[in-house]
């Protein structure tokens, strides 16, 4: 039902999108857009697009249960405090309950489009969590690209490095490990000038304002920033509607998922 209803919802974003003088990243966007809508895929892409939706499965399914360090902000309900954030709240969580914030197969086919219609090589994440996300966009990499992911806890981060490893193993793929605050400064002067990012971690206000700013400074003209959650709450939704003030460029609204293309 949830995947009815984020194609139904992608769809009829699709429809408002200005078409006719669209070029370079954004035709690449807008073909992206359509070929998911359409479920337009070769043998290869759906070989691997499968393989990450059996992993999927076994994480949804798995009963494992870590100490599970979450730097984000929490739920919609708890709405962490910001030396809470920083510091982190440890918490015993299965494996099956931290799953399903990734994702869903629609939205990693998007990913993947975007990625590989526009030829990123240089790609950053703000949050591997268990690289569901990360396995479709390192699928889509070119084979001279490369995709930094970070992820604040260590046991996570580990499980997503076997994932990757399992799920593109033609591709390059490295794991950060720390809290943003700790890692994104010295990824974002190592990769640039990017080509695609994803944020999609620490869903509040102010730190995703912090994130676009930071990233933005590292991003390659025509390079394509992509904001996951933009409407997850109150905070979200001041955010993208900051972004989309400040931003030199075009942003797209998909409901769920903002994106900017970086002039």
């Amino acid at each position: 039902m949830a995947q009815r209803l984020d194609r139904l919802n992608l769809a009829w974003r699709f429809t408002l999108l200005p078409k006719a003088s669209a070029s370079g990243s954004n035709a690449a966007i807008l073909r992206a857009i359509d070929e998911t809508l359409r479920n337009v895929a070769s043998p290869e892409e759906n070989q691997r697009w499968v393989r990450i939706e059996n992993y999927r499965r076994g994480l949804l399914g798995s009963d494992r249960q870590i100490e599970f360090v979450d730097f984000g902000a929490g739920t919609r309900s708890e709405r962490q405090a910001a030396g809470v954030m920083n510091t982190g709240v440890r918490s015993d969580r299965r494996i099956s309950e931290i799953a399903p914030a990734s994702k869903s197969a629609l939205w990693g086919r998007l990913l993947y489009k975007i990625v590989a219609f526009t030829g990123a090589r240089s790609c950053i994440e703000l949050g591997t969590s268990l690289a569901v996300s990360a396995s479709y966009i390192a699928a889509a990499l070119p084979p001279n690209g490369r995709l930094v992911t970070m992820e604040g806890d260590a046991t996570v981060a580990a499980m997503a490095a076997d994932a990757v490893r399992t799920l593109a193993p033609d591709r390059r793929v490295e794991i950060r490990v720390g809290p943003f605050s700790d890692t994104l400064e010295a990824v974002v002067a190592e990769m640039a000038p990017i080509d695609f990012a994803f944020i999609d971690g620490h869903h509040e206000r102010a730190a995703t304002e912090h994130y676009y700013r930071q990233v933005l400074g590292g991003m390659q003209r025509g390079g394509v920033m992509i904001f996951d959650d933009i409407r997850w709450s109150a905070g979200m939704r001041q955010a993208w509607k900051a972004i989309r003030a400040d931003a030199r460029g075009t942003c797209l609204d998909l409901g769920a998922v903002g994106i900017l293309l970086v002039d």
